[in-house]
C-alpha cells in the first residue's frame, strides 16, 4: 500500500489522525446484454453490505474498547468513479502509525465475526439498504439532482437506484466474505490501500519515542497533488473493468 504522512501546523492542536482507504473498484459493471447499457456492479452491492456490518465493530472497538479517539467512522467513499472503504480516527493519546496498526489488528478480529454472520443478520442489512434505495424523492428537485447527477459523471444510469437495490437483493455472504479477505484484510491478494497519517505538531519531539512518524524509513511525506499523475493503483476505473470478477 501507500502511505502519505504528514505533520500538522497548529502547534496548539493536539489530535492526529489516520485514514486507510481500501479501493475496491468503479460503481457500475457494463451490461454483457444487446442494450450495450450499464448495471449496478455487484462487487459495489457487497461492499455496501460489508461497510452495514462493519462500521458498528470498527466503532465499538476502536472507540469504546480501545479508547482511540473520540472522533471513529468507518465506510464507503466515491472518488472519481473509484469506490471503496475507509476507517478513520482521529485521536490524542495514541500516534498515527501506532492507529494504523490497530486498525489492521481489528481487521484480522473482524474477519471471523463476519465468516459467522447469520442469515437473519445479512438479510436484515440487506432489506435496509435495498428500501432506501427504492425510497421515492419527496420533492421534484431531489429526483432531478439525482438524474443531473448521472449526467455530471457521464454515466446516465437513471435506473440506478433500483438497479442496486436488486444487486443488493442478490447478495450472498460468500460474496461479502470473499469481498473482505481479497480487497480489504491485510494481505489479501488484491489490496489497493491509501494510509493517510496526520501527526499533530504539539507533542511531536515526545511522540518519536512513542511511534512517531520521525522514526520510520519508509514513511515519505507525499504531496497529495502530485499522486494522482504517479500513483497507478487508485487509477480511475474504465467502465469495463472486469470490477465483478476475483
Amino acid at each position: 500500500g501507500v502511505v502519505l504522512a504528514a505533520r500538522g501546523r497548529n502547534r496548539d492542536e493536539k489530535n492526529g489522525a489516520t485514514q486507510v482507504f481500501w479501493q475496491v473498484g468503479a460503481r457500475r459493471a457494463r451490461a454483457g446484454g444487446s442494450s450495450g447499457g450499464t448495471v449496478a456492479s455487484a462487487r459495489y452491492a457487497a461492499l455496501e453490505v460489508l461497510a452495514q456490518l462493519l462500521e458498528q465493530p470498527a466503532y465499538s472497538t476502536l472507540r469504546t474498547k480501545e479508547q482511540l479517539g473520540y472522533a471513529v467512522g468507518a465506510g464507503i467513499s466515491e472518488v472519481d468513479g473509484a469506490v471503496g472503504m475507509f476507517i478513520a480516527v482521529q485521536s490524542a493519546v495514541a500516534p498515527p502509525l501506532a492507529v494504523a496498526a490497530r486498525i489492521d489488528a481489528f481487521l484480522r478480529d473482524f474477519d471471523s465475526e463476519l465468516a459467522k454472520t447469520s442469515s437473519v443478520q445479512l438479510g436484515t442489512v440487506v432489506v435496509s439498504l435495498a428500501r432506501a434505495k427504492r425510497e421515492k424523492a419527496r420533492r421534484l428537485a431531489q429526483q432531478a439532482g439525482r438524474f443531473w447527477l448521472e449526467v455530471a459523471r457521464g454515466e446516465y444510469l437513471f435506473s440506478r437506484a433500483e438497479e442496486e437495490a436488486a444487486a443488493l437483493e442478490r447478495v450472498q455472504l460468500d460474496d461479502v466474505v470473499r469481498l473482505y479477505r481479497e480487497r480489504i484484510l491485510p494481505g489479501g491478494a488484491s489490496v489497493r490501500r491509501i494510509t493517510a497519517l496526520v501527526e499533530p505538531a504539539a507533542g511531536a519531539a515526545a511522540r518519536r519515542e512513542e511511534g512517531g512518524l520521525a522514526n520510520v524509513a519508509d514513511v515519505t511525506p507525499v504531496d497529495p497533488l502530485a499522486l494522482r499523475e504517479t500513483l497507478g493503483v487508485l487509477a480511475r476505473p474504465r467502465v469495463d473493468e472486469d470490477v465483478d470478477g476475483p
